[in-house]
C-alpha cells in the first residue's frame, strides 16, 4: 500500500473493480482506497462499541492489570476507555492522533514531541515528551485502506483492525506518571501477560475477547 495522500470522500461506495465501457482498452490499475477513522470523537466511539462485545471490557482489564503485575510498574488505568480519556484531556500536545500516514506524524506533534526516526512496520506508534514539566503522551494509529480491487471483506475487517491497533498503542501509554522516569509498557511485556493469560500474543488476546472470528 503506498503513501497516498488520504481521501475523505473515499468510503466503500468507490469499492471494487472498474470496468470500461470499451472493450478494447486497458484493465486500469487497482489504486488505494483509503477508510478513515473518522476523527477522535469517532475513534472513541468505536473503542467503546468494540468493549462491548462479549467479555471485551474486563478481558482487557484483565489484561492491563497482568502486564503491570508482570512489570511491577503499576498502570494508572486498567479501563482502556478512561486511559483514552486521560490522554485526549492533555493540555501540552499528543493525545490520540488517528487518520494519518507515518510519513505525517511530525505535523500533529509539538516540536518537543517530534519523532527523528520511526521503527518500521506497524499499524500505529506510541510514545511520550516532555513539555513545561509535564510528561504528555501520544499514540497514533495510522490510516488503513486496501486496494480497489479487493474483496468487500477486506474494507469490512479495517474498523476492527482499527480497534485492535488502538487498544495496542494505549496499552504501550498504560504505566502510572506517578514516576520521575517516563515509563512505557514494551511488546514483550505486553505479550509476555497475554501468554500467561493463556493466549499466544497481546493482539491475539485482543482478537479473541473483542473480535468476532469472521474479522480476525
Amino acid at each position: 500500500m503506498g503513501d497516498d495522500p488520504p481521501g475523505r470522500n473515499h468510503f466503500r461506495a468507490s469499492v471494487g473493480q472498474q470496468h470500461s465501457h470499451h472493450a478494447e482498452s486497458s484493465p486500469q490499475k487497482p489504486t488505494t482506497v483509503w477508510v478513515p477513522i473518522g476523527g477522535v470523537d469517532k475513534a472513541r466511539e468505536l473503542l467503546t462499541k468494540t468493549l462491548g462485545y462479549g467479555n471485551c471490557k474486563s478481558a482487557i482489564q484483565q489484561l492491563f492489570s497482568q502486564i503491570a503485575d508482570g512489570t511491577g510498574f503499576a498502570a494508572r488505568h486498567t479501563d482502556v476507555l478512561d486511559l483514552f480519556d486521560a490522554m485526549t484531556a492533555q493540555t501540552g500536545g499528543g493525545g490520540i492522533l488517528v487518520d494519518l500516514l507515518p510519513s505525517q506524524l511530525n505535523d500533529h506533534l509539538p516540536a518537543a514531541g517530534r519523532v527523528a526516526q520511526q521503527p518500521p512496520g506497524g499499524g500505529g506508534l506510541s510514545s511520550f515528551f516532555y513539555s513545561s514539566g509535564h510528561r504528555e503522551r501520544w499514540s497514533a494509529v495510522w490510516l488503513m485502506g486496501a486496494y480497489s480491487d479487493s474483496q468487500r471483506s477486506a474494507f469490512d475487517r479495517i474498523p476492527f483492525s482499527y480497534a485492535v491497533t488502538l487498544i495496542h498503542e494505549l496499552a504501550h501509554n498504560a504505566p502510572n506518571d506517578g514516576s520521575r522516569l517516563g515509563r512505557m509498557y514494551e511488546h514483550d511485556e505486553m505479550d509476555a501477560a497475554a501468554v500467561k493469560l493463556g493466549s499466544t500474543s497481546f493482539d491475539q488476546y485482543v482478537k479473541e475477547h473483542c473480535i468476532p472470528q469472521r474479522y480476525w
